[in-house]
C-alpha cells in the first residue's frame, strides 16, 4: 500500500501579492495585443478581400473570438489551460489563433513593401485580391499542419548514452521518458491509450514521466489519465516495481490527486513531486 506524508508550504508575502499584480498587468496586456493584432488583420487584410457582408462579418467575429480565447476559457473555466470544451472546437481554435499571428505579420510586410514601391513609383500600389486570398490560404495549411502534428501520437526518439565505468548489471538498461504529456480534452483517453501502447511495446527496463501531466483540475482529467497507473486495466502502462515518477504539473486540488493515486494501490512506488499553484509553489515531502 502506498503511504503519503506531505505538507504544503505556502507563504504569501507583499513580494508575492506584487508578482501577482505583476502578472495580471501582463495578462491584461497579452490580451490587449491580441485584440490589436486581430483588429489589425480585419481592418488591412479582410476588409479588402471584398467579401459579401454575412462572410466578412462571421470571418470578423471568428478572428476576433480566437484572439480572445485565452481570456474567454479563463472566464468561462477558471484557467485559460484547459478548457472544458469539445476537442474539435480547441483544435479550431489553434488553428486560427496562430493564423491571426501569421496574417499580421504577412500584412505588415505588405505594407511595409508597398510603402517602398509608392516612393519608388511615386504613384499608388495595391495588392491584387489573388494575392490575398494566396496569402490567407497559405497560412490555414501552415496552421493546420502544425496543430495535426502537435496532436499526433509522439515519435519515438531514440538516444544511446555512453557513461564511462557503468556497472555491468546497467549495459544495455532502457529507459523511457514520457515528458510534458498534458493529458486534457485536447489529448484524452484514446491519445492516452496509443501512448500507454506505444511504450509498452518498447519494452523499457525503467519508464520516467516527467514534465506537466495534465491540464486542468484532475477530477476532470482521472478517467483520461487511468490507463497509465490503474493495475485493474490490462492495457495499461506497464510498470516495473522500482519504477519512479518525477512530475512537474499544474493542478487545483492536492488532496484529491493524492486519495485518487493511493486508490490504485501500488506497492514499492517511490513519487517524487513538486505542485505548482498559479504564481505560488508548494511542495510536496517525501512521499513513499
Amino acid at each position: 500500500m502506498v503511504g503519503f506524508h506531505f505538507k504544503l508550504l505556502k507563504k504569501r508575502t507583499v513580494s508575492n501579492l506584487a508578482n501577482e499584480t505583476h502578472l495580471e498587468y501582463v495578462g491584461c496586456m497579452f490580451h490587449l495585443i491580441t485584440l490589436l493584432l486581430a483588429v489589425f488583420v480585419i481592418t488591412r487584410f479582410v476588409w479588402p478581400l471584398k467579401l459579401n457582408r454575412p462572410v466578412n462579418s462571421l470571418v470578423c467575429t471568428i478572428l476576433l473570438i480566437c484572439s480572445q480565447h485565452h481570456l474567454l476559457w479563463r472566464l468561462a473555466f477558471g484557467s485559460m489551460f484547459s478548457p472544458e470544451v469539445p476537442r474539435v472546437l480547441i483544435i479550431f481554435v489553434n488553428i486560427v489563433y496562430p493564423a491571426i499571428l501569421f496574417l499580421a505579420v504577412f500584412q505588415l510586410v505588405i505594407e511595409i513593401s508597398l510603402l517602398v514601391l509608392r516612393l519608388i513609383k511615386k504613384r499608388k500600389v495595391s495588392l491584387p485580391s489573388a494575392l490575398r486570398y494566396t496569402i490567407a490560404v497559405v497560412t490555414f495549411m501552415m496552421t493546420s499542419y502544425g496543430v495535426s502534428q502537435a496532436i499526433k501520437v509522439p515519435e519515438v526518439k531514440n538516444i544511446e548514452i555512453g557513461i564511462k565505468d557503468l556497472h555491468p548489471e546497467f549495459e544495455g538498461y532502457r529507459m523511457v521518458q514520457l515528458t510534458d504529456l498534458h493529458i486534457s480534452r485536447l489529448f484524452q483517453k484514446p491519445w492516452v491509450e496509443a501512448v500507454v501502447q506505444k511504450t509498452n511495446q518498447l519494452n523499457a527496463d525503467l519508464i520516467v514521466i516527467t514534465g506537466d501531466l495534465i491540464d486542468g483540475t484532475s477530477d476532470k482529467r482521472i478517467f483520461d489519465i487511468v490507463f497509465l497507473f490503474n493495475p485493474f486495466i490490462p492495457n495499461r502502462l506497464n510498470l516495473r516495481s522500482d519504477f519512479s515518477l518525477d512530475m512537474m504539473t499544474i493542478l487545483a486540488d492536492i488532496t484529491v490527486v493524492f486519495n485518487q493515486i493511493k486508490a490504485f494501490c501500488f506497492d514499492n512506488i517511490s513519487l517524487k513531486t513538486k505542485f505548482a499553484f498559479g504564481v505560488g509553489i508548494f511542495d510536496t515531502v517525501k512521499i513513499v
